[in-house]
C-alpha cells in the first residue's frame, strides 16, 4: 500500500510538471508569435508553427546539436514536454528558433 501511494504520487508530480513546461513554451510562442493551431493542445507536446525560415529550422537547429520534430507541413515543428527539461532550456530552445527565424 505504500509503495503504491508513492506511485500515484509522483505520477501526480510528473503529470504537473509536463502540464508547467507545456504551458511555459506555449506561453513563449506567443511571445515570438507563433501559432499552435492545436485548440485543446496535449500537455506531452506542442505543435506550432514559424513565422520565418522554416524551411530551414531543422538543418539548423541540427547544427547546433539541437533536435527538434518537424511536423510534416511546412514551417510547423513540435517540441515534447516529457524527459527532463526546464524552464531555462524552454527559454533557450525558443530563443534558438527565434534566432533561426531572424537569418
Amino acid at each position: 500500500e505504500i509503495s503504491t501511494r508513492l506511485v500515484v504520487g509522483s505520477a501526480d508530480v510528473y503529470k504537473r510538471q509536463v502540464r508547467g513546461r507545456a504551458l511555459y513554451f506555449r506561453g513563449l510562442c506567443k511571445k515570438y508569435g507563433w501559432e499552435v493551431p492545436a485548440e485543446t493542445p496535449s500537455n506531452c507536446i506542442t505543435g506550432f508553427f514559424v513565422k520565418r525560415n522554416g524551411d530551414i529550422l531543422f538543418e539548423k537547429m541540427m547544427e547546433k546539436g539541437i533536435y527538434i520534430m518537424p511536423g510534416g507541413t511546412p514551417g510547423y515543428f513540435r517540441v515534447s514536454h516529457l524527459g527532463i527539461q526546464d524552464e531555462k532550456s524552454l527559454a533557450a530552445l525558443a530563443e534558438t528558433i527565434h534566432q533561426v527565424e531572424l537569418l
